[in-house]
């Protein structure tokens, strides 16, 4: 039986991705009582059942006494996102994921214990930092996997914090290159590109076709013909108001999410990324069938 509660309340904070000033805050004492704990101390026994309720864990398991070890650790991990849905908590659990898969692939492996993501990358930022400013300072830290059964790939500063995981179909990635080519050539025409990114960066704002015409930098025959292409792609719906006695066309954006990860992808294509964490490419397949 493990009877040093200090370690099995670092456990536990860690796990939920706090500070020890953070779960000194939610239980009512200083961070320097929760380090006193880390560090061999115990806390105060009428602390027990409010840290307890707080990791949401019997008193005996602090103590323990209780397996950490959960029998059906997939209904533990779906309980523990469900009560806790923040994209914090999330970004944790796509970080002890991105972690548990590099495993000892990564050169900074021994560093990760007892840190949270940001904790790690800031550690990471100022070492590289201090080592070539001119060179890693700024800079984009990823990792990636590429396996015979899928890829994992993640960027891990929090500029642009992203984690994917894509297991690969039965009979590979199959693509309708007819298609991606002309939405590729779409893309590229400066006026549709201009529209796109006009609605996605103002997801709220409702338009006429004459508000349209002005935003998109075109006159309004050609921004209707831009709009008819945006509703193609479900960005854009359209509805009829009756206003002074006709009826008006509005449009309103729908932002389709598939935007962002295409322009941080393209964007990562031509700057393409130099500091990994991990990388591992062990795959003998195609990458498009």
């Amino acid at each position: 039986m493990n009877i040093n509660i200090g370690d099995n309340i670092a456990r536990l904070r860690k796990d939920k991705g706090l500070t020890q000033e953070a779960l000194a805050a939610s239980v009512g004492v200083s961070g320097q009582a929760v380090s006193k704990w880390e560090s061999g101390g115990s806390p105060d026994i009428e602390l027990l059942p409010v840290i307890a309720d707080f990791f949401k864990v019997s008193v005996d398991a602090l103590f323990g006494r209780d397996k950490f070890a959960y029998t059906d650790i997939k209904q533990e991990f779906y309980n523990m996102l469900k009560e806790d849905k923040s994209f914090t908590r999330l970004t944790e659990a796509a970080w002890g994921i991105n972690r548990a898969i590099l495993s000892s692939n990564s050169l900074y492996e021994k560093t990760y214990e007892g840190l949270t993501l940001d904790e790690f990358i800031a550690k990471v930022q100022k070492e590289t930092t201090e080592i070539a400013p001119e060179v890693w300072k700024n800079r984009p830290i990823h990792s990636e996997i590429d396996a015979d059964d899928g890829l994992v790939r993640s960027r891990l500063d929090t500029s642009r914090r992203y984690f994917l995981l894509m297991p690969e179909p039965e009979g590979g990635w199959k693509f309708d290159d007819e298609k991606l080519l002309g939405t590729l050539t779409e893309l590229a025409e400066p006026d549709f590109f201009k529209a796109l990114m006009y609605v996605n960066r103002n997801p709220k704002d409702n338009f006429t076709l004459k508000y349209a015409a002005e935003k998109f930098g075109c006159n309004e025959t050609r921004a209707l013909e831009l709009i008819e292409r945006l509703k193609s792609y479900d960005i854009i719906i359209e509805e009829n108001f009756e206003l002074d006695g006709g009826k008006t066309k509005i449009y309103k954006p729908y932002v389709n999410s598939a935007i962002l990860p295409l322009l941080t992808f393209v964007e990562e294509m031509r700057n393409v990324p130099t500091f990994y964490l991990g990388a591992v490419h062990n795959t003998t397949r195609k990458w498009v069938v």
